[in-house]
């Protein structure tokens, strides 16, 4: 699909299709069926411990309205706890339960086995070719 001298807007619509279309894949392999919003916003809660609603909006780029859904979501299946921020009483901070944690992990292996599986088809030099890739990917979108 790509050709050597692709320009900037025909690479940008190929990476949009095969982006989208991984991620459709992703999604269709969840063991628990928790949407790739949920999980996101539960493993950037896992990294930080606890967060408030709106420093979780920011890190995951959503409007804070959105992140008040997801979390809410995720409240009702046990999966986050929320308590008030000792030092403001206005602020909620969530974390995970461990039944959080346990499909966290659950959902991440589920899913990395599944790619896993995909990228074992490649030769080798095509392995080295999607670390470059990934590595260049995380650059674009600032990570």
């Amino acid at each position: 699909m790509s050709t050597p001298m692709s320009t900037g807007p025909d690479l940008a619509a190929i990476l949009r299709v095969a982006t989208t279309r991984t991620m459709r894949q992703l999604r269709a392999v969840g063991a628990h069926r928790i949407t790739l919003t949920q999980l996101s916003a539960m493993a950037s809660i896992n990294l930080a411990g606890e967060l408030t609603l709106g420093e979780l909006a920011a890190r995951e780029r959503v409007q804070p309205p959105s992140m008040t859904r997801v979390i809410t979501t995720l409240y009702d299946h046990g999966l986050v706890s929320r308590k008030s921020d000792p030092s403001d009483g206005r602020q909620v901070l969530v974390s995970l339960t461990e039944d959080g944690r346990k499909i966290l992990q659950e959902e991440a292996q589920t899913r990395e086995a599944w790619l896993a599986e995909k990228i074992g088809t490649l030769s080798e030099e095509e392995k080295q070719t999607l670390m470059r890739a990934s590595d260049i990917l995380l650059r674009l979108i600032g990570e």
